[in-house]
């Protein structure tokens, strides 16, 4: 008796064999469209079981297999399931040549649109021609570098100096800054603008620390209009030389101990980059122990300052000052010492690092006109550090440090008691520490700053015991 297989739901075929192998080469076809929807590779593959088990194939084993590998790639290829078959659990078992398909029942079908062809690269990538909008343009020729070593680790800054040692393959080499460091390559006068440790960058520090100095002046001239408060303590001997004040005859009448006092000055100063004049209005407001107190105009001081060296020259400065001294204050009421006078000396500033600087002073005081046996000369020098503490670009805060020294040449003095003595080389020496605050970045105003400093005397019998400054700085 001849064997047959039972399918649902399709119609029975004849077992031709051609037939079948037509249709293997069918579904190799449509294999390679992978945008076929599973209604179709289904039906096909339950077309082939029909004809696979009506036809009576030597191999069940090997063609279930295969069979239920092309419904697997159906079910991988298929994008969603089809609205056009439902397809249940398939079951197949094998019972010597008997085989039973897979179940499928279709319930209706939807006619599905073709799918377009994959999209080449060179079909959405529209060839755009060329327009040349500026025909006189043309891009910097690229130099042939051989190896990373010949690009410069650093940007440049080309500047105008006066310093050939500086300039190294046509880049300027700052000769302060340190091997390595980030001001290596940096630009000539940092006075112009200085290096912002905090920031990477230039900052308001670097431009003002030379010029931060309370009582030493700075080498390099500087446009300014300064207020200034001193408050003074203990000033011994006041008629020394006749510094202060004049002598007895002259000057205040009696004997003095100690005189505090209070100086209000008004200091303008205006120049170029090498040289300014200069004059300081004081006001004074006395307090002695003995003899009566008193305010009005002290001595008005008129000078010149000339930078002997180049402007640009950053590691050493050294400049010319001359300094006068008007008998403008009362003399009998000690806001003077009633001579004329002549201050001529030398100033000097060392750079040692972005930031910090030295300065130095050697002023001789020449007194004109004067009693010649009690007046006398006085020899004044001194040195000062300025440096800074932070910087922005906007804001700076400089701590500075003055050591000032005076040795009295000549002259003579009035004791507590009366008598009179000479002078022989007496020194003493005052300290004054300070911190100026400046605000910025230079402008149509120019730039503000506030100055407090403090001191005291470094032995006995001073020209003051202890000090207090305050002032207002706007240099322009």
């Amino acid at each position: 008796m001849e064997e047959t297989c039972v399918v649902r739901g399709l119609p029975w075929i004849p077992p031709v064999s051609d037939v079948l192998t037509k249709s293997i080469n069918m579904w190799e076809r449509l294999h390679h469209r992978r945008r076929m929807r599973t209604l179709p590779f289904l039906a096909v593959a339950g077309w082939m079981l029909s004809l696979w088990s009506v036809s009576g194939a030597a191999e069940p084993e090997a063609s279930r297999n295969r069979i239920i590998a092309l419904l697997d790639d159906a079910r991988a290829n298929a994008n969603e399931p089809p609205p056009s078959a439902t397809v249940t659990q398939a079951h197949a078992h094998v019972s010597g040549e008997r085989f039973v398909a897979p179940v499928m029942t279709a319930s209706h079908a939807i006619a599905l649109p073709p799918l377009p062809d994959p999209i080449e690269e060179g079909e959405y990538l529209p060839e755009v021609e060329s327009v040349n909008t500026n025909p006189n343009f043309e891009l910097a020729p690229v130099p042939a570098v051989e190896d990373s070593s010949q690009l410069a680790p650093e940007p440049t800054l080309a500047v105008t100096d006066d310093c050939p040692d500086c300039w190294q393959d046509e880049i300027y080499i700052d000769p302060l800054a340190e091997p390595g460091g980030p001001g290596l390559v940096a630009v000539a006068n940092l006075e112009t603008w200085g290096w912002n440790h905090q920031t990477g960058d230039f900052g308001l520090g670097s431009q003002q620390v030379p010029f931060a100095l309370f009582d030493i002046d700075s080498a390099k001239p500087l446009s300014q209009l300064r207020l200034r408060f001193d408050s003074r303590y203990g000033l011994a001997f006041p008629d020394r030389s006749e510094y202060f004040w004049a002598e007895p005859e002259l000057g205040p009448k009696l004997p003095e101990h100690s005189v505090d006092y209070q100086r209000y000055s008004v200091r303008q100063e205006i120049g170029g980059e090498s040289f300014s004049v200069f004059t300081e209005v004081p006001l004074l407001s006395i307090d002695p122990v003995v003899n009566p107190n008193t305010t009005g105009l002290g001595d008005v001081i008129v000078g010149q300052k000339f930078l002997l060296t180049n402007a640009k020259n950053r590691k050493w400065q050294v400049a010319q000052i001359l300094t006068t001294v008007l008998n403008t204050g009362s003399i009998h009421r000690g806001l003077g010492n009633g001579n004329t006078a002549l201050e001529p000396g030398i100033l000097v500033r060392r750079t040692l690092s972005e930031t910090t600087y030295l300065h130095g002073e050697l002023k001789y005081w020449i007194p004109l006109g004067a009693d010649p046996k009690h007046s006398g000369e006085i020899l004044r020098y001194g040195l000062g550090l300025s440096t800074v503490a932070y910087q922005t670009d906007c804001f700076a805060m400089m701590p500075t440090l003055e050591v000032i020294t005076h040795t009295v040449t000549t002259g003579q003095k009035t004791t507590p008691t009366g008598e009179v003595v000479d002078v022989d080389g007496e020194t003493f020496s005052n300290l004054l520490f300070g911190t100026r605050y400046a605000w910025g970045p230079p402008g149509d105003l120019g730039l503000f700053e506030i100055g407090v400093a403090g001191g005291f005397l470094l032995g006995n019998d001073g020209f003051d015991d202890a000090r207090m400054t305050f002032d207002f700085r706007w240099s322009f």
